[in-house]
């Protein structure tokens, strides 16, 4: 081997060698950054919730409370911020039908609330949505709903009749101020001006409607008298018991 040819080899070793340094640099540089870049990620301190956005239309559902609620847990950063544990913590509220979360970086929570709707009162201590569901909240001051009173899982009936009722009672300025179902699911209401309508297990819209019809004719007879039920569980007219308590107005009256 000449002289010249040792020096080529050399070079091609030293650049051999050079090449595979540099490789391991690089890698050796790249994991450094790669931990780097976790470490940060990682440190709650580097990226801290600071900001909460609330939206979506709501009465009932205070601000403050939902940022009450939020302190209660530890949020983290935003890349480590749970949220399905935020969501479910939000819609542990009492007036919160659900709730949807999105984070914005860089330090900010934004939260959708959807608000109950409630449709009535229901066993005097719980509320009914729109969809029957019953939950538990209380009324703003001075707040009013229908009362709707009836056995265990007769919630989205006792709602159903309550609005096809009060379409038809609505038309003609009457306005439903309690529904009871009896356990055996006989309905009886209540309007607003106090009477007592009884409409029993079956045809109630139509026994409703003979009440809608008649009741003019009843007002003629009641000479100032108040109302206390009217039973309309007849197959043609109904029965009228006055409030006063003598036998003389404690008297029915069938028309038909």
């Amino acid at each position: 081997m000449t002289f010249k040819q040792r020096v080529s080899q050399l070079n091609i070793n030293w650049t051999s060698f050079i090449g595979v340094l540099f490789f391991f640099i690089v890698l050796a540089a790249l994991f450094n950054i790669y931990g780097r870049v976790t470490g940060w990620l990682r440190s709650e301190q580097d990226a801290p919730i600071k900001q909460l956005q609330i939206q979506g239309q709501h009465l009932h559902v205070k601000e403050n409370d939902v940022r009450r609620q939020l302190n209660q847990m530890a949020l983290g950063s935003f890349f480590t911020a749970d949220v399905e544990k935020v969501r479910t913590s939000v819609q542990s509220l009492p007036w919160v039908y659900s709730a949807t979360i999105r984070k914005q970086w860089p330090d900010t929570l934004k939260i959708h609330i959807v608000e109950q709707q409630a449709k009535a009162q229901w066993n005097e201590t719980q509320l009914l949505n729109q969809y029957g569901e019953v939950f538990t909240a209380s009324l703003l001051a001075g707040e009013t709903l229908p009362q709707l009173q009836g056995p265990k899982d007769s919630e989205k009936k006792a709602l159903k009749l309550l609005e096809d009722f009060q379409a038809l009672l609505s038309l003609n300025d009457y306005q439903i101020q309690q529904l009871e179902l009896s356990q055996r699911y006989a309905i009886s209401l209540q309007l607003d001006s106090g009477i007592q309508l009884k409409l029993g297990r079956i045809s109630a819209i139509e026994r409703l409607q003979r009440f809608i019809d008649l009741y003019p004719l009843i007002q003629k007879q009641q000479k100032k008298k108040e109302i206390q039920f009217i039973d309309l569980r007849y197959d043609t007219g109904f029965a009228v018991r006055w409030r006063e308590n003598t036998k003389e107005n404690q008297r029915k009256s069938k028309l038909g």
